[in-house]
């Protein structure tokens, strides 16, 4: 990722100059090269994964890139880790304190999973073809079995993802292919010890809210909205907990970008690297469009749509 960024364009590039003078990291040779098993370590071992710092990193590059064309956000949005990516868009903290932040999430978070690993204590499953209201109540069901709980739900592509304990998954498993569920796959390796998103990972938002505690947060200079609540928040201390909240809470990313759409957003900038808007979500209103950033090509075509 990133090395034709960092070849041509050059406020990408001098972003990270500063980001790895400041934090002392250089992310670039993992970033462009890899290696995976650096990206993403076998979820059998306890190693960090680099994969968040280096995709943070680049889209804060992509950010500053805008920012330095004079394009600048009326409000940011995240899904996930994009949350964080967009507290430091927002204002509400640097750079340096977000990569930070990030690391330690990171760590935490694969401590967890890998001793919900070991335990054979929970997994996550990504079911394609149903409906909310068929998989919420396939939740109910093999509630017995042990608690199963919703992560997030895409309502145009029908895809939900479930996490829970394994006897509990196998037997939601067997019951959303009996009524019509088109697939329904295991999440990629590197999930396969923690039920991201919902309480099973309630361990992981404690730890990781006492690590933020001694980190500055601020007021933000634009507003954030949530995928935790779908609502824009500007309060540093706020911010500082629905970072947490989002480790155990379900995303709520379609109801949050409806809601920027709602009130008024009619030009969404996805910044690289990916394609959850434009590629992976559901149609948007009439009226609102998405630009893409994925490559310098791309970012330079929005800029000039955007000036214009």
């Amino acid at each position: 990722m990133g090395r034709d960024f960092d070849a041509s364009v050059p406020p990408f590039r001098r972003f990270l100059d500063r980001l790895a003078a400041s934090t002392g990291r250089e992310l670039r040779p993992t970033m462009f090269r890899g290696p995976k098993s650096v990206l993403f370590p076998e979820s059998t071992t306890s190693e960090p994964s680099l994969f968040m710092e280096v995709v943070v990193a680049m889209s804060l590059a992509v950010t500053e890139a805008l920012a330095r064309a004079g394009v600048r956000p009326d409000a940011v949005a995240g899904r996930s880790l994009g949350e964080y990516t967009a507290a430091a868009a927002a204002g509400a903290l640097d750079a340096q304190t977000l990569l930070e932040a990030v690391r330690r999430l990171g760590r935490t978070g694969r401590e967890i999973c890998h001793r919900n690993l070991r335990r054979e204590r929970c997994r996550m499953l990504t079911v394609f073809g149903l409906p909310r209201a068929e998989v919420e109540g396939l939740l109910r069901e093999t509630a017995p079995l042990g608690r199963c709980e919703l992560a997030t739900h895409m309502s145009h592509r029908r895809l939900s993802v479930v996490g829970g304990p394994l006897r509990a998954l196998e037997e939601f498993k067997r019951r959303a292919r009996r009524r019509g569920g088109a697939r329904v796959v295991p999440c990629r390796e590197g999930y396969r010890g923690g039920a991201l998103h919902t309480s099973w990972m309630s361990e992981h938002a404690r730890i990781f809210r006492a690590e933020l505690d001694g980190l500055p947060f601020r007021r933000a200079a634009l507003p954030l909205w949530s995928a935790v609540d779908a609502r824009p928040v500007r309060d540093g201390e706020r911010i500082r907990e629905l970072l947490c909240a989002q480790l155990d809470r379900p995303v709520l990313w379609e109801e949050t970008v409806l809601g920027l759409a709602r009130a008024g957003t009619r030009v969404f900038v996805e910044i690289a690297p990916g394609s959850m808007l434009t590629d992976f979500l559901f149609p948007l209103p009439e009226g609102v469009s998405v630009l893409r950033t994925d490559t310098p090509a791309a970012l330079r075509a929005a800029i000039r749509q955007l000036r214009d």
